[in-house]
């Protein structure tokens, strides 16, 4: 019998090996069922509506919540917030976005001003829009980016900023009907640097692509009638995949996928005789995933796109099954170097898929389950040639699970 065991257990260790990646392509290939922790409030976050999530050069994670700034050690949460009369504490507790640039600054986007934090005295640098003209031209901060050459954007709810940090002044850009080299919209939602150093801004009303050499914008809209248009003018985020292809995510309009070589838009929506397509029109949050796929954040629920095949896996809350996403409307998606998924959800908490950490299936007494084990207390097992597992049990016979 323990020799039978001990086959048994080494059969168990190889199917932990291939879920832990180390077959990595024979799982991409498989997409098997994902199966999410979850970190709520109960074990420290300090709300479970996160917008933003990042992992820090130095291992942290971060999350950024409508109260308050969280720094995750994977065991602990220190919770920062504002502070009233404390110039070097959050200027709000209600983060927007976060943002990590090359030297290791971590920015943060509030909805009262711009933050640097400040490692060395645990402690923040504020910028707000009563420091004067060349200050930043709204509070409200909704995205931030550092292109090639060092320079830091920052978008806000009106208008366009690039940050001199020498002098720690900002020049502005906005909306003007007279210019039509203008922004589309003063309203930024998101800002992003593809490979080719194309600098594109994202508004509330369309889509921008910066050229350098003018310092001027051109302005891209949906057209109705026009297939080849991007599918809404309520841009929310923007990637690139593996393979160079660049996508954006609308609040209405669903997917895009933009042509380079002439310009146009393919667009991906919801499918109603679709089963496992496009979760919702609404697309806030999109991330690079691993072998040519794509993660979107939806209203709806979490979709995997394999952009070889267009096709879409789709993960969704279920309430009968623990290890399924905990909410459904996807804020932020983060895939860090260690092949951890992080998503985070509006009022939801963080959904965490570590492909490196498998999570096991539970078979049960028949007390829980009418098929499940004819007893709780296993003593032995044998795998058959067909591969069906026999069971042995103490006082409750013999089982065959198939």
């Amino acid at each position: 019998m323990k020799k039978q065991f001990n086959c048994l257990l080494r059969k168990l260790l190889l199917c932990l090996l291939i879920g832990s990646g180390i077959f990595y392509d024979t799982v991409a290939i498989a997409q098997p069922k994902l199966k999410f922790t979850h970190i709520t409030t109960d074990n420290g976050l300090s709300q479970s509506s996160v917008l933003s999530t990042l992992k820090d050069k130095y291992g942290f994670m971060w999350f950024g919540t409508g109260d308050g700034l969280n720094r995750y050690d994977g065991y602990h949460f220190t919770i920062y917030r504002n502070i009233a009369n404390d110039k070097r504490s959050l200027p709000s507790s209600g983060i927007a976005v976060l943002y990590e640039d090359t030297k290791g600054t971590l920015w943060i986007g509030t909805n009262s001003g711009l933050s640097k934090y400040d490692r060395g005295n645990d402690s923040f640098i504020n910028y707000t829009d009563s420091q004067g003209k060349r200050s930043i031209s709204s509070n409200a901060v909704t995205s931030i980016n550092e292109d090639y050459l060092g320079n830091l954007w920052v978008g806000t709810s009106n208008g366009l900023n690039i940050l001199n940090r020498q002098t720690n002044q900002f020049k502005h850009y906005y909306s003007k009907v007279s210019d039509p080299n203008s922004l589309t919209d003063a309203r930024v939602t998101t800002i992003f640097e593809d490979n080719k150093h194309n600098l594109w801004i994202g508004t509330e009303n369309g889509l921008n692509l910066y050229t350098r050499s003018k310092n001027q914008f051109i302005k891209i809209f949906h057209k109705d009638n026009d297939l080849g248009s991007i599918s809404d003018n309520h841009i929310q985020a923007i990637a690139q995949d593996d393979f160079g292809n660049l996508w954006i995510a609308t609040n209405g309009g669903g997917l895009n996928r933009y042509n380079y070589n002439n310009q146009t838009f393919f667009s991906y929506k919801v499918n109603i005789k679709s089963t496992n397509g496009l979760l919702s029109n609404q697309v806030y949050s999109l991330a690079k995933g691993n072998n040519g796929t794509l993660w979107l954040g939806t209203e709806k629920g979490l979709n995997l796109l394999d952009v070889a095949n267009s096709t879409f896996t789709a993960y969704k809350n279920n309430p009968d099954d623990i290890n399924s996403m905990a909410g459904n409307s996807i804020r932020s998606i983060f895939s860090d170097k260690q092949g951890v998924l992080w998503v985070a959800t509006y009022a939801g908490g963080i959904n965490k898929y570590d492909r490196n950490f498998p999570l096991f299936d539970v078979y049960r007494g028949k007390g829980v389950d009418s098929k499940g084990l004819s007893n709780r207390i296993v003593t032995s097992f044998e795998e058959s040639l067909n591969g069906n597992i026999w069971i042995g049990t103490d006082g409750g016979g013999l089982n065959l699970l198939n």
